[in-house]
């Protein structure tokens, strides 16, 4: 007996007759005017339309156009006419669907992109590298445990899971306004990350994460500062040194329960205005010289003609001398000969922090969440740094890059100039200019000057 199943009937389709239709113990196609068209009559009285076609080279294929309770009769033909119009122009319909079914979801594209391209080896900075993670775990991934985080992704856009061809700049802005709403800088930094990774995914598509400066949040610079006064209270406190033998005074530090390896390094940014974790944390003693450093690079250093060499002062100087000699007292390891001051800065031959001229006690020992110090050089100075305000009679919070701008403008506010800031801190003259902070009212000693009656010059007899 001959197999009846997907016999093909054919009729003038209307919506009249299509409704009329009674569905078979088997599928039934009903072939409409529009050559292709059919419209399909399941079992159960599901009724949708399919488009027969062959595209060149290939074997007969059928596309869903839609069902018949949301597309008409007039509307299936409309929608034919398009894919036989795409047909005639060498595009296969299902060609796009196949790709999308293989094409990798959010997660799927940033782990990929995390792996094989956000590397040291394809030229990314560490901290780009390390800030890009962050933001992709806390804010893409949702993987953070910080509560704060947890709590911003209430009404937060997900798109974890959503093919990479179908977001869009909309859901792009919507998740930056989200993020936005408490953190404005996190929220255009993982825009910025963000908008890297797509142009590896979609080099030959408009990137939906390019948004233009009035659609990113305004970010107010930081610009707070250690004043004279502050400066010179706080750098005292930071390095005491004891006159009898030249060390670091024990007393000071252990009354006062300082670190006295992080006190010593937040002394040695106010004096050289080097940044905390990629210039000054990182600072090996091979990168040391008498009276200058020499970095392999800054955050600047990508630029053309960048400082990469910076000259010392006597302060600075005399700190890396005291450093010295604590290296060179005697200390032996063990419970019994545990001391808390001591064993912060001398260490055994074999210990990679012997390398390091501001070493992490910390390292390779376990610190909190059950973690172990994984940096042989100090990173973080915040406890210092608070403790260190407060003994110095500094009531309110700066950030520890705070002691960048202080040095730019204790620079400035003793007879420096905007030349002499670029050159200490290595930065651009554009951007020293951002540092150039006066005192309120400095200006009028100049403004004062004029029509004053100036002193006579001294002649100096010649022999």
């Amino acid at each position: 007996m001959k197999d009846k199943r997907n016999k093909f009937e054919s009729a003038d389709i209307t919506m009249g007759y299509a409704n009329s239709l009674k569905p078979h113990d088997t599928k039934r196609l009903v072939s409409d005017k529009m050559p292709g068209l059919c419209l399909k009559v399941e079992p159960t009285g599901y009724k949708s339309w399919l488009y027969f076609y062959r595209a060149k080279g290939r074997p007969a294929r059928s596309i869903s156009v839609g069902s018949l309770a949301t597309t008409s009769p007039a509307k299936a033909r409309e929608q034919v006419k398009k894919i036989a119009n795409d047909l005639m122009n060498g595009k296969d319909p299902l060609e796009d669907r196949d790709q999308f079914k293989t094409e990798s979801t959010l997660v799927e594209a940033l782990s990929n992109f995390q792996t094989n391209t956000l590397t040291v080896s394809n030229s990314y900075r560490k901290s780009t590298i390390k800030g890009a993670r962050n933001h992709f775990k806390n804010w893409i991934f949702r993987r953070s445990s910080d509560p704060k985080v947890i709590d911003q992704w209430k009404g937060l856009i997900d798109l974890r899971y959503k093919k990479i061809s179908t977001i869009t700049h909309e859901q792009i802005i919507k998740l930056h306004k989200h993020i936005g709403s408490k953190s404005p800088q996190t929220a255009n930094r993982l825009i910025q990350y963000l908008r890297l990774a797509f142009n590896t995914f979609q080099k030959k598509k408009v990137n939906p994460c390019k948004m233009i400066k009035k659609e990113l949040f305004k970010e107010n610079e930081y610009d707070d500062y250690l004043n004279i006064e502050e400066y010179d209270r706080v750098l005292d406190n930071l390095f005491k040194v004891d006159k009898r033998n030249g060390l670091l005074m024990r007393s000071h530090y252990i009354d006062s329960r300082l670190n006295p390896v992080s006190c010593c390094l937040i002394a040695f940014q106010l004096c050289t205005g080097r940044r905390t974790r990629s210039e000054a944390s990182q600072l090996k003693w091979s990168m040391t010289r008498q009276d200058r450093i020499i970095l392999k690079e800054t955050k600047t250093s990508k630029h053309k003609n960048s400082i990469l060499t910076f000259f010392l002062s006597d302060k600075a100087k005399e700190i890396l001398q005291v450093i010295r000699k604590e290296r060179l007292q005697k200390y032996y390891e063990g419970a019994e000969n545990k001391d808390w001051f001591r064993n912060r800065f001398v260490f055994s031959v074999h210990d990679d922090r012997i390398d390091y001229v501001f070493p992490s006690r910390d390292f390779d020992r376990k610190i909190a969440n059950g973690k172990r110090g994984s940096t042989p050089y100090t990173v973080d100075v915040r406890a210092t740094w608070k403790k260190i305000l407060a003994l110095s009679g500094v009531g309110r919070w700066l950030k520890p890059y705070a002691t960048r701008h202080s040095l730019a403008t204790y620079i400035l506010n003793n007879g420096g100039n905007i030349n002499q800031v670029m050159k200490v801190l290595g930065v651009t003259m554009l951007t020293a200019m951002r540092y150039a902070k006066l005192v309120p009212g400095s200006e009028l000693e100049i403004l004062n000057k004029i029509g004053k009656e100036k002193e006579p010059r001294k002649l100096v007899q010649v022999k």
